[in-house]
């Protein structure tokens, strides 16, 4: 009985952690790639400075559409994040909020940042990812981090068939910590950090 009412506790703790990390990664993600955008509307010789009203209005004129784009484009694979979930035995009605805040925490992690870079442009899309060849080094940098964080997650999912017997093992928890830190391992190695510049 404590055993089922520990499971039952540590569920609805890591629904909380997956909604606070899942919550700071959003604001993190839309904070750093705003803050770039201001960077180039500025280094484009765009007026920043005058008042607030005309910046704003330049970051949606420029680059507005852009972001829309990116955030319908990660919600579309949030959700195939969470029918692929489902596929690999989630359970389907059982613990949806969990499924569903993974999903949408690997889609920001994989999925924002190549859809920021390519849109919806299609030939980049397939170039990149589906062909396995990325030319440029900002194109490696997505292409390695995203696929980083995809592996690092589904082995992640290697302490689920152990019989350990913990109530971490059917949570998400091995998912998240294998996509961290593969995508660590991926920026210290300098496949999807700046250092690869300096090899190139």
């Amino acid at each position: 009985m404590s055993q089922q009412r520990n499971r039952v506790k540590f569920a609805n703790t890591s629904i909380k952690c997956l909604n606070i990390t899942t919550s700071l990664l959003i604001f993190v993600q839309l904070f750093s790639e705003t803050s770039r955008w201001l960077l180039y509307l500025q280094n484009d010789g765009i007026e920043t400075t005058k008042n607030a009203k005309v910046m704003i209005k330049n970051l949606i004129k420029y680059k507005g559409m852009n972001y829309l784009h990116s955030i319908w484009i990660t919600l579309f694979c949030a959700f195939m994040f969470h029918l692929i979930a489902v596929l690999f035995g989630a359970p389907l009605v059982f613990n949806v909020q969990r499924t569903w805040l993974f999903a949408l925490y690997m889609s920001l992690l994989a999925i924002f940042p190549p859809s920021l870079a390519f849109k919806n442009h299609g030939p980049y899309w397939s170039r990149v990812f589906s062909d396995n060849k990325p030319e440029s080094v900002p194109e490696k940098m997505i292409y390695h981090t995203t696929v980083y964080t995809v592996i690092g997650a589904w082995l992640g999912g290697t302490v689920i068939p152990l019989d350990w017997d913990r109530p971490w093992q059917v949570s998400y928890l091995g998912h998240v910590i294998g996509s961290i830190v593969s995508l660590l391992v991926c920026y210290f190695s300098g496949e999807g950090s700046p250092i690869q510049k300096k090899r190139e």
